[in-house]
């Protein structure tokens, strides 16, 4: 297990934590402008606000982790049962739901450290696979999702209400 960095704290998230983790998410999305400049994250539709709402709270659906340094969110990895791409997973699988983490830490080990915890968290809980949906032009996440060990699935949503096609990576989680 990869050692989270010095100065961040790490919290469980829940309901009321949602705007502080949105912001980071926000933050994040905004950045696949630099490789899809006509894009915009647009606001979930009513289907997945329906879908996901109440997440944070529903430990038997989701789990989420937000890092924290001087009470500011700079990380957030989550599995899920659901998520906005898709709403539901095979049984013995688990969606990686969020993984950010701010750009001014990219590269600092943050990023890695939350991936092992996410990973043992959906190990603890039985799961036997992951699965996750990247943007398909998000090169430098899928990156560090395959140097993580994630293999694409050939599953691939073209038409996604994210607004760029997506891809999934799959993890097996024996080891």
């Amino acid at each position: 297990m990869r050692a989270v960095p010095a100065g961040i704290e790490l919290q469980r998230v829940r309901g009321e934590d949602a705007p502080r983790v949105r912001a980071l998410m926000l933050q994040g999305l905004n950045s696949y402008r630099e490789w899809a400049p006509d894009w915009s994250p647009q606001p979930p539709t009513q289907e997945v606000r329906e879908r996901i709402s109440g997440l944070y709270d529903d430990d038997d659906k989701a789990w989420a982790l937000m890092a924290l340094a001087n009470g500011e969110v700079v990380g957030l990895v989550s599995l899920s049962v659901t998520t906005a791409a898709e709403a539901s997973v095979p049984e013995d699988a688990v969606f990686l739901w969020q993984m950010f983490v701010r750009s001014d830490l990219q590269g600092a080990g943050l990023a890695g450290a939350l991936m092992d915890l996410v990973l043992e968290e959906a190990r603890s809980r039985g799961f036997k696979r992951m699965l996750l949906w990247a943007a398909e032009g998000a090169e430098r996440a899928r990156r560090f999702y395959e140097k993580e060990g994630w293999t694409l699935t050939g599953e691939r949503d073209e038409g996604s209400s994210f607004g760029l096609p997506l891809v999934q990576y799959g993890r097996d989680l024996s080891h």
